[in-house]
């Protein structure tokens, strides 16, 4: 008995193919303050428009370490012998990375006041929070390095090769992309590190992020919450099927306290991080 292809049931197959995976993407189910208190996070800060299109596309772009913001990794002195430098920094140029904030138990990585100031637009852009297990789970390959940040005083950012440059940095990536000057200790760095000949790498991060935090916003005026701000109803539209919380960091309480605030679900706010936590001054020490 021969098969004869009927279109209604392929037709049929695809829908219910189609619904099902839709429903199972991890990024719909519902964040609540209990499952957020209690993940192990990584935070990313950046302005508001990068981080738009971090969230839409569900993609995270890699860095080339030159454009850091530290001079010490994006003027970094190499010496030759066996090559020519030339093939040390093209080896360089070869290498991407990314970097995010960790919690310690003095202050959560989302109420550092200069990570604000330095890379989310002077508190006008937004911190994103992924849940670190998800996040490096996606990064588990024999490209990827991952690990923290070591701080060192007597820093020394130069790069002195012998014979094979790829060989050398794989050598001693803990030392080239993984050790930075002591002035940057405030940051807590977690970084993520990979080799590509491509011209740029990107990285799928769809149900990696567990909430948006935000701090201010230039349509506010004076006296003016955040949650009443046309920026803030916006970015809640924006990514409300995600079911991805805006929560605020509250603008009275960055001098001497951390209050995280949702308000999506309760109009006079909703605490986000446990009591115990909510009246701790903090300090960072370097």
């Amino acid at each position: 008995m021969s098969y004869k292809y009927n279109p209604r049931y392929h037709r049929k197959s695809y829908r219910w193919y189609r619904g099902n995976t839709r429903s199972q993407k991890s990024y719909y189910k519902k964040m609540t303050p209990e499952i957020f208190c209690n993940k192990e996070k990584l935070y990313h800060y950046t302005s508001l428009n990068s981080g738009l299109l971090i969230l839409l596309s569900r993609t995270l772009r890699m860095s080339r370490p030159s454009k850091m913001n530290d001079i010490n990794e994006s003027y970094r002195p190499t010496y030759a012998s066996g090559c020519e430098n030339e093939e040390v920094e093209n080896e360089m140029k070869k290498y991407f990375q990314n970097s995010f904030t960790l919690d310690d138990w003095r202050v959560p990585g989302f109420a550092i006041p200069a990570m604000w100031g330095h890379y989310a637009d002077k508190g006008r852009g937004m911190c994103l929070v992924f849940d670190k297990r998800k996040l490096l789970s996606r990064m588990k390959s024999s490209g990827y390095c991952q690990g923290k940040v070591c701080y060192r005083r007597n820093y020394d950012s130069s790069i002195k090769v012998k014979k094979d440059p790829q060989q050398f940095i794989k050598n001693n990536i803990n030392k080239v992309f993984f050790t930075k000057s002591k002035d940057w200790a405030y940051e807590r760095e977690y970084r993520v590190v990979c080799r590509s000949e491509k011209h740029a790498v990107e990285q799928d991060i769809s149900g990696c992020i567990i909430a948006v935090i935000v701090y201010c916003f230039d349509d506010m005026t004076s006296g003016d919450k955040v949650v009443s701000s046309p920026t803030y109803k916006d970015l809640v539209n924006r990514i409300k099927r995600m079911n991805i919380p805006v929560l605020v960091l509250e603008q009275d309480l960055l001098n001497s306290q951390y209050v995280l605030l949702g308000y999506e679900s309760n109009p006079n706010g909703e605490y986000w991080f446990p009591e115990d936590y909510i009246n701790a001054k903090y300090e960072i020490e370097v």
